[in-house]
């Protein structure tokens, strides 16, 4: 059974008031916003750091009810910031055992960090400052896990693999898990339900794919991009820097550029609404490898583009300009080809 979050915050910061009330069932809930949105109050306010009116109960433990508020150290919240804030003067091993409780051998084990355990912090990656930081949470034995744009201050080409360790946290540990991010790909893959802020204002609860696919429910996924997630399987492995097939839930065959790693075989694939190219009419001749046929299932006002969904079996969508979509004389039940090159995907997960 899913963990239960009750949710009801009234917190302040100078003249900025951020508020919201919701109640939902998952293990991992993302909160989804852009910069400004009160996403950085609403962790302290969960953790104990920053005073909040309301209720806060995760998974049947109180934090915050009727004016009787936990102290931010009997909340037992497994933050981990964005910047890791690992003890500079201490080795790995000593930052995972700060808390009292030891050294949860697990957490070592599926964040893969047994060769970091005598490192000090400054000879880190920033991805291993991660990795580090999310077991040392692990270690404290928390009740929930508070997971603050994980990803933001990882390199690029590092992501998918700190992307996979969040994954493997939340299948190994099971616990109720905060994922505060503004990149929908990783809420996509990784959320079971999310809470959209913006200003201080809650605009929307649902699942995922309800709410990030509806650009009409948020103002500014313009500014963010839209991206198409798929969990994917791989059929074959292929040599490193050479492209692999891979199979997608709706049965599709689609030509994936070289994975990160040749560990896992059911990973995550990501496209950008804006790389995804519509053809009226099946192409012929082209260098890209994917072409998919299907139907426009809807079209949606996302600022100044639409929003085009189509229908391959898997949902796609592409972000075409008016004139586009007239031009191509695009509406629901028109049929199209996807296309999509090879290099404009990327992996979510390793």
């Amino acid at each position: 059974m899913s963990p239960r979050w009750q949710i009801e915050i009234e917190a302040t910061a100078g003249e900025f008031l951020l508020h919201t009330n919701f109640t939902v069932d998952g293990q991992v809930v993302a909160l989804f916003g852009p910069s400004g949105a009160g996403k950085s109050i609403f962790v302290e306010a969960l953790c104990g750091i920053r005073p909040a009116r309301g209720l806060i109960t995760i998974d049947g433990n109180n934090l915050l009810e009727a004016g009787r508020s936990l102290p931010a150290c009997a909340r037992r919240v497994g933050w981990v910031p964005q910047d890791a804030a690992l003890f500079p003067h201490l080795t790995v091993a000593q930052n995972l055992a700060f808390s009292g409780n030891g050294i949860d051998q697990k957490a070592v084990e599926v964040l893969g960090i047994s060769n970091l355990l005598e490192r000090m912090p400054a000879l880190l990656s920033g991805g291993e400052r991660q990795r580090v930081a999310l077991a040392r949470a692990l270690c404290s034995k928390p009740l929930v896990l508070v997971l603050d744009e994980p990803l933001s201050a990882v390199d690029l080409p590092r992501r998918a693999r700190v992307f996979r360790h969040l994954l493997d946290v939340r299948s190994e540990f099971g616990l109720p898990m905060l994922y505060v991010s503004h990149d929908p790909a990783e809420v996509l893959a990784i959320a079971d339900e999310v809470v959209l802020l913006d200003e201080g204002r809650q605009l929307g609860v649902g699942s995922p794919r309800e709410l990030l696919a509806n650009a009409s429910a948020m103002r500014f996924l313009d500014r963010l991009g839209f991206e198409n997630v798929l969990a994917v399987e791989l059929v074959e492995q292929a040599p490193p820097g050479h492209a692999v097939i891979v199979n997608t839930p709706g049965g599709c065959e689609l030509v994936a550029p070289s994975p990160p790693s040749s560990r896992a075989k059911s990973t995550w694939l990501a496209v950008q609404a804006d790389d995804v190219i519509l053809a009226n009419v099946e192409p012929r001749g082209l260098s890209a490898r994917n072409i998919i046929a299907g139907k426009v299932s809807a079209i949606e006002e996302s600022g100044n583009h639409l929003l085009v969904r189509v229908d391959c079996g898997d949902e796609w969508v592409a972000t075409l300009t008016r004139r586009a979509v007239r031009e191509l004389n695009l509406a629901p039940g028109s049929a199209v080809w996807v296309v999509i090159k090879t290099h404009s995907m990327h992996w979510l997960a390793d």
